[in-house]
């Protein structure tokens, strides 16, 4: 809505893009209903999704399958439901985990 109004106001004179993050260092406040392997991560609630093991056991971590596994899609859900791509869409510029590493790396 917002890059609509955006390119409404500029008359399209603009190029705009829209870009996707993750925040895969929230925590897991519940168990999702269409994910297998639910009781693997049980233990895991509250934890950063980065902290929980894959269910689907393609990643890492539960939150890198998220940020992976949502390139081509415009909402980690649509990934998970294997939902055709929207047009326009750009993969995941970045995650909350990424930038906290390349925050701790800056910092004396």
């Amino acid at each position: 809505m917002v890059r609509h109004a955006f390119e409404v106001l500029t008359e399209g004179r603009i190029a705009t893009k829209l870009l996707a993050f993750s925040d895969d260092m929230d925590g897991l406040r519940k168990i999702p209903d269409n994910i297998p392997n639910k009781e693997i991560i049980a233990p895991h609630l509250g934890k950063p999704l980065t902290r929980v093991p894959d269910p689907f056991g393609t990643h890492d971590s539960f939150g890198a399958h998220i940020t992976l596994g949502c390139a081509p899609f415009s909402t980690p859900s649509a990934s998970i439901m294997n939902l055709p791509p929207p047009p326009n869409i750009t993969p995941p510029a970045g995650s909350t985990r990424r930038c906290y590493i390349c925050w701790r790396a800056m910092t004396p």
